[in-house]
């Protein structure tokens, strides 16, 4: 045996999606994530300001995408224009920042996901899971 709790119990997560093979947070990566043998994808949950639960680690979005500014001050057609492949260049181009909806959509029966909710409404999370 290779542990106590017996290596069944142990569930890989992949965090932001497999983030080294596809721009965290975005469908490809979580996808890749469960090609590659993960359990979970770990997903940050932030909102728009108008309300739209989006796919995004960080407060703002000038890290992951070619445009600027807090997610809670972007409206979900803002981010809908945002490309999610800054830092992919040269093997990505035009991936959209998901929304929640269409990440859960995406990923339904296919791999399982793990919620790390930053900001926004709770209920609305709810809302969608059901």
């Amino acid at each position: 045996m290779f542990c106590d709790i017996g290596f069944s119990q142990v569930k890989l997560i992949a965090h932001r999606g497999a983030k080294k093979y596809a721009p965290e947070n975005t469908i490809p990566a979580f996808l890749k994530a469960k090609e590659l043998g993960a359990d979970f994808v770990e997903i940050d949950v932030r909102q728009t300001k108008d309300g739209i639960l989006v796919a995004m680690h960080d407060a703002t979005v000038d890290r992951t995408t070619n445009g600027t500014g807090a997610v809670k001050n972007l409206t979900w057609s803002e981010v809908q224009k945002l490309d999610a492949t800054a830092e992919w260049k040269d093997e990505y181009s035009n991936i959209p920042v998901p929304s929640f909806r269409q990440v859960v959509q995406k990923t339904k029966g296919i791999i399982n996901l793990d919620i790390d909710f930053k900001d926004g409404n709770l209920d609305s999370v709810i809302a969608i899971l059901k």
